[in-house]
């Protein structure tokens, strides 16, 4: 299926790798009732403008949480 502008969604890789790594830190330290409205605010920022998939980010970094797969060093 294609976007409005005539290119595909973007898949969950590209939804992750996106991310600036930082703004990806950010996400997994976020408290639970706090990451949407992070994706949100971060989504906004003229970076990303509006092209992060929330929902799909909120899943995929709920799920990195809950498998503890933070990257090389575990960060928690």
């Amino acid at each position: 299926m294609k976007g409005r502008n005539g290119s595909h969604p973007p898949t969950q890789m590209d939804t992750m790798s996106m991310l600036d790594p930082k703004d990806l830190d950010l996400l997994l330290r976020a408290d639970q009732g706090a990451l949407l409205g992070q994706i949100m605010r971060l989504n906004r920022e003229p970076r990303y403008h509006n092209r992060l998939d929330a929902i799909q980010l909120m899943a995929l970094i709920k799920e990195v949480k809950r498998n503890g797969n933070f990257g090389p060093d575990n960060k928690r």
